[in-house]
């Protein structure tokens, strides 16, 4: 049965050696890789934030609404 992504069993731990330091090296590995697809996320983000600012200044209008007005009784 295979364990989800998490802390390597008690087990694991207990059988020490190799076995210990390679689940703990693989754990470590697959934490770098998410902190740098993080890393990625965030970059994209922060772009796409900033382009979005960038067109509202461009395309922003007199400040008036576009409603129409009210009706009278």
């Amino acid at each position: 049965m295979e364990r989800s992504p998490g802390r390597p069993s008690r087990r694991a731990l207990q059988r020490g050696g190799a076995s210990a330091g390679d689940a703990a090296a693989r754990r470590i590995a697959e934490l770098e890789r998410k902190i740098g697809q993080q890393a990625l996320d965030l970059d994209f983000l922060r772009r796409a934030f900033k382009r979005v600012k960038e067109s509202r200044r461009t395309s922003s209008t007199g400040g008036g609404t576009a409603s129409i007005g009210r009706s009278e009784r």
